[in-house]
């Protein structure tokens, strides 16, 4: 009797089929172990895909401009000022500072402007794909974390996040991290409820509340493995401790500076605006993500059934089934709690990308991963198809003519007369927010309406300056 069959046969608290944590394969009887290359190779797919991104620095996140100003602005103080961010002379609590003093932190080292918020996003991104494919390999196999970061390249969803500065991957890799704790928290009693604890804190201080999902894991994985209920409810107090913890301290910082508490203006300005009146978009679709699921998630989305064919259950490891129920829980809640709030922005899903990922792993080792590595030599295969991969999707910039937010970037800078007022009249398609926040990062000038005096006009394909006598006096 080979060892995965005895381990069906175990009774009790036990899993069915032992633990793919000591990182071997567990695999149904006669399946060949996975290439030792295939992880490997399967993290540079990812990785290559990351970072060959030719220039120049874009940012299209509709708030990506916005925070790399709030950075940009903390990396040009004392860190002792950090307790209270602010934008444009005003204090900034629209979300917790712990993304900020990240990319802060990464500017100072590297400088400021829009290179090095893109190069952050990148930086977030390589970490995301090395929990991911770690995390999936401790979980379901080193064939299901090579496919799960395989997975990852094919999302439309990651590819832009990876070049997004904005918060949500940052969220999207504290959740991946407590999610991977939880679904260790029985066999690994010290690793997993650190990791636990870890990923949920980090989420929480980038932003907020959507940091409970790792609490749905933790039920999910108490309720299917039954590990000691000490152990469980000490793994989630620990998690609450440190949470507030951290807000304590950055209340005590901030009166230590004499700035006003975050918590309340959170919660007035953004929390319950957001979740009971949209503040400026009401959205009270209770199918809103289902067409931004299709948009971004496609793959996920068409081969999630597969879940509920006999013939994964047949072929599926227990690692693998553990995966693609991790994977398809931390996607829908993310994806149900954000439909509560009545704000709704289509990137929101974008927190949950670590669960698309992990269903197209366990699912993909279950089906053909066997075949994959019998067939296929991983080491040779994957950086080929790095590259090939990372080159059609992003070829060198050929932009067209309407694309206004690559002018701002890439196009002519304004050059100012000393003393007079560096505003650029916002002509072209770009909204408001986007126009203030790119025209100030990338030109250091102010947007303003197209019909409003200035000494530039940017029509979305040209930078023209105005002739002084047609400024008036």
């Amino acid at each position: 009797m080979s060892h995965a069959e005895s381990g069906e046969r175990q009774v009790g608290n036990a899993p069915r089929h032992p633990s793919p944590s000591d990182g071997q394969t567990v695999s149904r009887a006669g399946a060949r172990p996975a290439h030792p290359a295939f992880l490997a190779t399967a993290m540079l797919l990812g990785l290559t895909v990351v970072w060959v991104r030719p220039g120049p620095a874009v940012l299209r996140g509709t708030d990506a401009a916005c925070y790399a100003r709030v950075a940009q602005r903390l990396a040009s103080e004392p860190v002792a000022q950090w307790a209270s961010p602010q934008l444009d002379g005003r204090r900034f609590d629209d979300h917790p500072p712990l993304g900020f003093w990240l990319e802060a932190a990464w500017m100072r080292a590297v400088g400021t402007g829009p290179a090095p918020a893109w190069r952050w996003a990148q930086v977030l991104a390589t970490l995301l794909v090395l929990v991911v494919g770690l995390g999936g390999k401790r979980i379901g196999g080193p064939a299901a974390g090579g496919l799960a970061v395989a997975g990852l390249c094919i999302l439309s969803g990651f590819l832009f996040e990876s070049q997004n500065p904005m918060l949500e991957l940052p969220l999207a890799l504290g959740l991946a991290v407590g999610w991977v704790g939880a679904a260790l928290h029985r066999e690994s009693p010290r690793l997993g409820p650190a990791l636990f604890v870890a990923g949920t804190a980090f989420a929480a201080w980038v932003k907020g509340p959507p940091a409970l999902a790792t609490f749905v894991a933790l039920g999910w994985i108490a309720w299917r493995d039954r590990p000691p209920v000490g152990r469980t409810v000490a793994a989630a107090a620990a998690a609450v401790l440190v949470v507030a913890g951290g807000f304590g301290a950055l209340e005590l910082w901030r009166a230590r500076i004499g700035a006003p508490a975050f918590l309340p203006a959170y919660l007035h300005t953004q929390l319950l605006p957001s979740a009971l009146t949209g503040r400026s978009r009401a959205v009270n679709d209770p199918l809103y993500y289902l067409p931004v699921l299709g948009r971004w998630y496609l793959p996920a989305l068409v081969l999630a059934p597969l879940a509920l064919w006999p013939g994964f259950r047949r072929r599926a490891t227990e690692g693998e089934r553990r995966l693609v129920a991790l994977g398809a829980l931390l996607a829908g809640t993310v994806m149900l709690g954000f439909t509560v709030p009545v704000q709704k922005h289509p990137w929101y899903l974008h927190a949950g990308i670590a669960g698309f990922a992990w269903l197209l792993g366990g699912l993909g080792a279950a089906l053909v991963g066997d075949r994959l590595v019998r067939w296929v030599r991983p080491e040779l295969v994957l950086p080929v198809t790095a590259v090939a991969v990372a080159w059609v999707l992003s070829p060198l910039p050929k932009h067209a003519d309407d694309d206004a937010l690559y002018r701002v970037y890439a196009g002519e800078r304004p050059v100012f007369t000393a003393g007079a007022p560096r505003e650029v009249a916002n002509c072209s398609r770009l909204g408001a927010w986007v126009a203030d926040h790119s025209f100030a990062l990338v030109w250091g000038a102010r947007a303003v309406p197209c019909d409003a005096p200035a000494a530039f006009v940017f029509d979305g394909r040209r930078l023209r300056p105005v002739p002084r006598d047609a400024l008036g006096p």
